[in-house]
């Protein structure tokens, strides 16, 4: 709901955060709860750690095809892992959500370094936000869940 009610104030700022409350949304209709908050929660940090190894790597040497280059071989490492060419133990839905985060994260931090903010911190709020509204759906779901486990269990 807070996600929503941010939308609602200021919806192109908040774009990020309502894709990342929807994947774990459409995440709960395939998996456990449990196991779609712990999927979606480990996409979403490596999804951020190779947004800081892109950025790193871009820094050596900063040009437009290099930006190409670099999204090229992250989205051919994903892609590797997503239709398995390369065995993985974490679902394609994980590694779908790791490509996304990276995505929102770079393409906010190419907006903010062009608009002369600093890139760092915002990261570190975007990334907070992220995770933040992951716990929070993860926990929603758990939350809302429990009553239809408890009728199962009494019915």
């Amino acid at each position: 709901m807070p996600a929503f009610l941010l939308a609602l104030n200021d919806p192109a700022a908040y774009i990020p955060i309502i894709m990342k409350a929807v994947s774990l949304g459409r995440q709960s209709c395939t998996t456990t709860a449990r196991g779609a908050g712990r999927e979606l929660l480990g996409s979403t940090m490596l999804g951020g750690m190779l947004a800081i190894l892109f950025w790193c790597a871009l820094s050596l040497f900063v040009h437009l095809w290099m930006y190409f280059l670099w999204m090229l071989l992250f989205g051919l490492l994903a892609a590797r892992k997503l239709y398995g060419l390369s065995p993985s133990r974490y679902p394609p839905g994980f590694w779908v959500n790791t490509l996304v985060t990276l995505i929102i994260l770079l393409g906010q931090s190419v907006q903010d370094s062009a608009a002369g903010k600093d890139v760092y911190t915002a990261f570190a709020v975007r990334m907070g936000l992220f995770i933040g509204v992951t716990l929070y759906a993860w926990l929603m779901i758990e939350l809302l869940g429990q009553p239809r486990r408890t009728r199962r269990l009494t019915g």
